[in-house]
């Protein structure tokens, strides 16, 4: 079964980055997204019906403007996706967003390879010259990953966004190619680096 897996990139620690499928992962993403724990710092709070979910599907097929890709471990489950958006081939920038439902893999690495897969793949194949990003304050996991990736804040919009009871800020942040070199050549040594 494994020389039938379909591999698009590949992390190095082993995360796979594939084609979404609708037939194998509707089902997976429509529980997802309708998941509070999972959902909980994602733009679309509202139920979704599996029809909803569907059209997402669809949307994504055959637009230039977009890349996303299902992550899975390197034993084949399915964890969530990964992606560029708002692509602009012209500025050579691109939005990054990442959402991995599969709560029971978290705090194992494998959405820190997926997104470094994917940048390598933003900057070294499609020369892109910046990613950018925005992370909900309240959201520390993704702040974390953000920042370990190299991202920069470069700005703030205050009390954006209503989570919890509360309204908080929405960060955004962006990387250059020379930025995210110098953590991609510690992240295969398997280090970290530091910011000041």
């Amino acid at each position: 079964m494994e020389k039938d897996r379909v591999v698009f990139l590949k992390g190095l620690r082993g995360t796979v980055l594939r084609p979404m499928n609708k037939e194998t992962d509707l089902d997976f993403f429509y529980r997802g997204i309708n998941n509070p724990e999972a959902n909980h710092y994602l733009q679309r709070y509202l139920p979704q019906t599996k029809a909803d979910e569907e059209k997402w599907f669809d949307a994504m097929v055959g637009r230039t403007d977009r890349l996303i890709l299902a992550v899975e471990t390197p034993d084949g489950e399915l964890l969530g996706s990964v992606g560029l958006h708002e692509i602009d081939w012209r500025n050579q920038v691109g939005t990054m967003g990442i959402a991995l439902f599969a709560k029971d893999q978290w705090h194992k690495g494998y959405g820190k390879d997926a997104v470094m897969a994917l940048l390598e793949y933003a900057f070294m194949r499609l020369n892109l010259r910046k990613v950018r990003s925005k992370v909900y304050s309240i959201n520390q996991r993704s702040l974390a990953l953000h920042r370990s990736c190299g991202g920069v804040q470069e700005g703030t919009a205050r009390q954006e966004i209503f989570i919890d009871g509360q309204f908080h800020d929405v960060l955004y942040f962006g990387i250059f190619r020379s930025e995210w070199e110098v953590f991609f050549a510690s992240y295969k040594e398997g280090s970290v680096v530091k910011k000041s």
